[in-house]
């Protein structure tokens, strides 16, 4: 499924948000010194600073990853409740976009997955 630009600057705007809650849970940590799959290799090799979570190498990566490893990216964050409602609450934004914080707000868009869909 096509993953829209509208949708890549929003994930960018909560990436802060998905920082606390990767860094938070040692996720981060556990990645850096063991991957049990492919795409925790994918994150060690293009997410991770040491083994803290990057908000700016996420950001950068949202405008080249494509739409199959997003995808397969943010399922593996909702599979650990990770997911886009939390994400962006941890985030504090105040901008961004209103339709789709309007969604997490009236928890109509509560998963990354709910966001890819819509």
């Amino acid at each position: 499924m096509k993953i829209s630009t509208e949708k890549r600057d929003f994930l960018k705007c909560i990436s802060s948000g998905l920082a606390v809650l990767v860094d938070c849970s040692m996720l981060s940590e556990e990645i850096y010194v063991t991957q049990e799959d492919e795409i925790e290799v994918f994150i060690k090799n293009n997410l991770l600073d040491g083994s803290s979570f990057s908000e700016e190498k996420f950001d950068a990566l949202m405008d080249t990853i494509d739409d199959t490893t997003l995808e397969e990216l943010l399922q593996f964050f909702d599979d650990r409740d990770m997911g886009l409602h939390n994400a962006y609450h941890e985030s504090c934004i105040t901008g961004g976009n209103a339709y789709f914080m309007a969604g997490i707000e009236q928890n109509e868009l509560f998963t990354f997955s709910d966001l890819i869909v819509l």
